[in-house]
This record gives structure tokens, C-alpha cells and sequence, in this order.
């Protein structure tokens, strides 16, 4: 194995599932998940800025590409609470900075930069102490400044660079794949675990998982994407679709400065298996206003015509719900009801939902309606980017019928 025991400029962890999405002429989508378990790939970037390193990396590139690696991940870093001397069998650190996945290999380094080694241990966050899998810590570490860190077992991708700047300085770009779940040679990535917050919002209705996240303020732009089938016949083109809306599709980053968000990030990715799994996300946006407030446990308001920028009265099927904001601090989660949905033929709608308001003054005082957006992963990969103020994860949404 070959190890990088020197902490990175940069760092971009990705998740890749694998998900066939079979597409019907009218937008109906069949999504067959071909990998459920994500293969989990690393991009580093260092500078190596001594004759040392800069020859490190020139050797292992060139004569180690088909080793296995063990890559350290720098964000879960912890700092041991008490000193090890060599024939230990445990471990004493604060796990609860750590990711919970059980099994983990980790790596411990000594204040010198040199002396490291490898350990397995099990373990859930709430643990002070670990019991290593097998065998003894062959070295001693002191308590102050000795890290351990947990690692992805991988392989160096044939994609990683080297770009010599000076005779002892050069910028390395070192990309790596994860061992896959399954692995062929018997190893396996932890399994991520699943993330159990769901919503109902009526009796009866389909049970969705939600993202209650709110989203970086980036300006991402919205994509509208709609199957047509364009027929050219020489003089003219026809443009049929029988998809009754087009697709919307955005971006999306949100901020995850701890390890709590870390660990909901991957619950959530890994129980909506990239584009297999469908969920429920609010755009944060002021969609309606609201001319005349609800009754007191009320089923419709009236709204201004020209308040949304989507134009989106009628229930369509990306957009049938809404997050309605009220005066007593909640959010509450509502379906548009079409059928008594009228134009009111004077600038305003009134619209129809279940279920009713909450029976209070204040929870019947509407002061934000945004849609709940029905929404999927446009993409089988997400990035985490965990620099050294913020980590940030990073990914595409689309909105889907059903």
C-alpha cells in the first residue's frame, strides 16, 4: 500500500450510483437502480514544493499505478486524547467528528510527519475508546499532535497529473477510485446509512422523502428540457410532444460545516440512490402572494395573478404542492386541488388545497407560499468539496412527474 500522509490543498470526494432511466414518449420515467451502492472516487490536489515530494511523486505515478492506496480523508481528522505505546490494543480519540459507517480503516500518524500505520477498528460515533479488529499498534504516538484519520481504500486513476513548475516544485493533481461494492478482490466499501425522514401530506397520498435543506444563494440558472419529437419534411418541421410540461432542471449547493450535516448528506444520497429515488424540495421562493388571507383552518386563499415568476396556477404535476410559511413559526405541506382552483377575472386566483390550515390565528396567517417541488437527481454523481473553511455538497435536480 502507499500512503499520502501529507494533508492536501484541495480535495473533491464524489459518489457515483448507476441508474438506468428509461424516458415514455409523454415524460413518464422508468428508473432502474443498477448500482445501489455508490463507487466513491477522490480528487487531491498538492503542491509539492521540495525536491522530496516532487521525486515521491514522479516514482509513484510512474511505478505504482496498479497498487492499492489508502487516500486519508482530511476532514474527519481527529486529534487521540491519550498516548499509545506500541503493543496497544486500543485507541482513544473523540469518534463523534468521524462519519458513522462501522469498520473503518484508519490511519495513525505520528507528529513527525514519518511514522504511521494502519489500523481497523468498529466503532459507533458515540465512542471515546476503540478496540482495533486485529492484532497490536506497532509504534508508540504521543498525546499532542498525533492524528488519526480514517482512509479510502482505492486505486490511482490513469487521469492523475504531475506539472513540474521549478527543478523542486511541481502541482500534483492525484485522482483515485474506491474498491467497489462488491469489490472482485473481496474488499467492500461501507455501505452508507439510510436516511429516515419522510412526508405524507395527505392521508392516502404517496409517502415521499424530503429535502428540507435550504440551498447556497449561487444564482444557478433553470433548464427547461421537454421530449419533442420534431418531424422535418423538407418545407416544414412539426413538433409534436405528448410530455404535458417540460423539465426543469437547476442546481443545487448547500453548506455542511460539521460532521451532523456531513452524516445527513450521506443518510439522504444513500437511501435516494442517485437517480433512482424521487423527493420533495421546496424552491425558497416568494411563488405566490397571497391577496386575501385564508379562513381561520382554511382550505384556499387568494393570490395576485402576476406574483409568481413561474406563472404555475394550475396543478401540474411537478408542481402540485406547496410550503405554506404561517405567523406561528411552522411550515405546512399542502396539495393543490384543480378541480375548485378558479380565475377569479380580476388579477387574482383563488387556489384550492388540502389538508386544511392549522385551526389558530397564527397558524392560518400566511406569510410565504413557495412549491414543493417533485424533483430527482439529474445525475448519478455527487461532489462533496471540502476545502479548508467550508465543505460543500454539490448536484443537479429535475423536476419528474411522478
Amino acid at each position: 500500500m502507499s500512503f499520502l500522509t501529507h494533508e492536501p490543498e484541495s480535495m473533491v470526494l464524489s459518489f457515483e450510483w448507476k441508474t438506468d432511466v428509461i424516458v415514455s414518449q409523454n415524460g413518464n420515467e422508468q428508473r432502474i437502480a443498477v448500482r445501489q451502492e455508490p463507487r466513491q472516487f477522490a480528487s487531491l490536489n498538492y503542491l509539492a514544493d521540495s525536491n522530496e515530494e516532487v521525486q515521491f511523486w514522479k516514482k509513484e505515478m510512474v511505478s505504482k499505478m496498479d497498487n492499492g492506496w489508502q487516500v486519508p480523508l482530511w476532514h474527519e481528522a481527529v486529534d487521540i486524547t491519550a498516548a499509545i505505546t506500541a503493543s496497544d490494543t486500543t485507541v482513544s480519540a473523540d469518534f463523534t467528528k468521524m462519519d458513522d459507517e462501522l469498520g473503518r480503516v484508519m490511519l495513525l500518524i505520528h507528529p513527525d510527519g514519518e511514522t504511521h500505520e494502519l489500523i481497523t477498528v468498529t466503532l459507533p460515533r458515540t465512542s471515546t475508546t476503540a478496540t482495533l479488529a486485529t492484532g497490536t499498534i506497532q509504534n508508540s504516538y504521543p498525546l499532542e499532535g498525533t492524528r488519526l484519520i480514517p482512509v479510502l481504500r482505492s486505486y490511482i486513476d490513469n487521469n492523475s497529473s504531475y506539472t513540474p513548475m521549478t527543478n523542486n516544485a511541481a502541482a500534483v493533481s492525484a485522482n483515485f477510485t474506491g474498491w467497489e461494492y462488491p469489490a472482485l478482490d473481496g474488499k467492500s466499501a461501507p455501505s452508507l446509512p439510510t436516511h429516515q425522514s419522510n412526508l405524507t401530506i395527505n392521508p392516502g397520498s404517496l409517502t415521499r422523502y424530503l429535502l428540507d435543506r435550504r440551498p447556497l444563494s449561487d444564482g444557478s440558472s433553470e433548464v427547461f428540457e421537454q421530449k419533442i419529437t420534431r418531424l422535418d419534411y423538407d418545407h416544414a418541421i412539426l413538433l409534436k410532444s405528448a410530455q404535458p410540461e417540460a423539465n426543469i432542471i437547476s442546481g443545487r449547493s448547500y453548506l455542511m460545516d460539521d460532521v451532523d450535516e456531513r452524516q445527513f448528506w450521506k443518510n439522504f444520497l444513500g437511501t435516494i440512490m442517485g437517480q433512482q429515488k424521487s423527493f420533495y424540495t421546496q424552491t425558497w421562493r416568494h411563488d405566490m402572494t397571497v391577496s386575501t388571507q385564508p379562513a381561520q383552518g382554511g382550505t384556499s386563499f387568494v393570490v395576485l395573478d402576476d406574483s409568481s415568476p413561474d406563472g404555475i396556477w394550475d396543478a401540474t404535476l411537478s408542481h402540485s404542492e406547496l410550503a405554506i410559511y404561517t405567523a406561528d413559526g411552522t411550515i405546512q405541506y399542502v396539495t393543490i386541488d384543480p378541480a375548485t382552483t378558479i380565475d377569479n377575472g380580476n388579477g387574482t386566483h383563488t387556489v384550492s388545497f388540502l389538508p386544511a390550515l392549522t385551526n389558530t390565528p397564527d397558524g392560518s396567517n400566511v406569510l410565504r407560499v413557495s412549491f414543493l417541488e417533485l424533483v430527482r437527481l439529474a445525475s448519478d454523481t455527487v461532489e462533496f468539496e471540502l476545502g479548508h473553511l467550508h465543505h460543500k455538497v454539490s448536484f443537479a435536480v429535475r423536476t419528474i412527474e411522478a
